[in-house]
C-alpha cells in the first residue's frame, strides 16, 4: 500500500482533462515513468472547477476591467480585485475538501455512471461512522452481472492550505486489488490563473486483479466530486453573502435609530430651552427667590 501511495503522489499526470475522461497510463516495461514499472494498470481523470460562477457579478463589470488591483466595496470595505479571487479560491478547496472528509464520493454518480451502465444503475460509496472503512457498491460487477461490493480502507488522509488528498486501498472480499487516490489540488494554468483541479487515481499493482469498466467508474467518481464541490461552495458563498447582508441591514438600522434619537434629544433640548426663556420673560422674578429673615433664623435661638 505505501508503495502504491507513493506512485500516485510522486506521479504527475500531464492533459488528463484533455482527453474528455479517464486516461489509462502506460505501464509495466513500456511504461516511460520508472514508477509506473513496479505496476499493472493505472488510470486518472480530472476535472476543473468552475471559478468563475462562483465571483461576484460585479467582478466582470467592463468598468472595472482597467486594473486588476482596482478596488471595490465589500461591505463598506474597499477589497482588490486579486482579494476577491483568492477568497473564492480558498472556498472552492475548503469545499472540495470538505467532500472528501466527509466521503461524499458518490452523491451525482448516477447521473455519469448510469448512462454508461444503465439506466436503473448507480455507483455508491458506503463508509463506517469514523470514516476508516467504507465499500464501494459497483453494478454489474459481481455474478450474473448483479452489483459488486469491494470493501476498501482508509490509508491516508492528508490535508493542507493548497491541496489535500484521501488514499483507499482495497481488502480481503472484494473484486479488484489496488488503491484509489483522491486529491485537490490548486494549480495556475498557462495564462497564470488560479483553478482548484480535482483527481482520482485507480492503480493495480503486478499480479493484481483490474477492474471491469474502470474508466466509468474513475470518470464518475471525479465527476461527482466536483459537482458536490461546487454545490457545497456555492451553498458557502450563498450563506455569506446572506450573514454579510444581514449584518449590513442590521448595521444600517441601528445607524437610523441611533440618528433618529438624537435628532429627538436635541429637538427636546431646544424647546426645553426656549420654554426656560418664556418662562423668564413671564416673571421677573424668576430665578432670584430670597426667602424672609425669619426663616433664616437658627433653630436653636427660637
Amino acid at each position: 500500500t505505501r508503495n502504491l501511495s507513493g506512485i500516485i503522489s510522486e506521479y504527475d499526470t500531464k492533459e488528463t482533462e484533455l482527453a474528455g475522461g479517464a486516461v489509462v497510463e502506460q505501464t509495466g516495461k513500456r511504461a516511460s515513468n520508472k514508477l509506473l514499472k513496479d505496476v499493472s494498470y493505472m488510470i486518472t481523470a480530472q476535472r476543473t472547477m468552475d471559478l468563475q460562477s462562483l465571483l461576484p457579478d460585479d467582478y466582470f463589470d467592463e468598468t472595472n476591467d482597467e486594473a486588476h488591483s482596482k478596488e471595490r466595496e465589500s461591505n463598506g470595505v474597499k477589497v482588490s480585485k486579486e482579494e476577491v479571487l483568492e477568497g473564492v479560491v480558498e472556498n472552492a478547496i475548503e469545499s472540495a475538501l470538505s467532500i472528501l472528509r466527509s466521503r461524499r464520493l458518490t452523491e451525482y454518480a448516477h447521473k455519469h455512471h448510469s448512462s454508461k451502465l444503465g439506466s436503473k444503475s448507480a455507483l455508491e460509496f458506503v463508509s463506517s461512522q469514523n470514516k476508516d472503512i467504507g465499500a464501494l457498491v459497483i453494478p454489474k460487477l459481481g455474478d450474473y452481472r448483479r452489483y459488486g461490493i469491494q470493501p476498501l480502507r482508509m490509508a491516508y488522509e492528508e490535508t493542507g492550505p493548497r491541496s489535500g488528498s484521501l488514499g483507499l486501498y482495497t481488502i480481503k472480499g472484494g473484486h479488484f486489488d489496488g488503491e484509489i487516490r483522491f486529491s485537490v489540488e490548486r494549480q495556475s494554468n498557462k495564462d497564470e490563473e488560479e483553478t482548484v483541479v480535482i483527481s482520482v487515481a485507480l492503480v493495480i499493482p503486478k499480479k493484481g486483479r483490474k477492474l471491469k469498466n474502470s474508466s466509468s467508474v474513475v470518470t464518475a467518481l471525479v465527476t461527482s466530486i466536483q459537482q458536490s464541490a461546487m454545490l457545497e461552495a456555492q451553498k458557502r458563498q450563498a450563506r455569506l453573502n446572506q450573514s454579510t447582508g444581514f449584518r449590513n441591514r442590521t448595521g444600517l438600522e441601528a445607524l437610523r435609530k441611533r440618528k433618529v434619537r438624537l435628532e429627538s434629544t436635541e429637538q427636546m433640548e431646544a424647546m426645553d430651552k426656549d420654554r426656560r426663556r418664556r418662562w423668564q420673560r413671564s416673571n421677573p422674578d424668576a430665578g432670584h427667590y430670597r426667602p424672609s429673615g425669619r426663616r433664616m433664623q437658627s433653630p436653636n435661638n427660637c
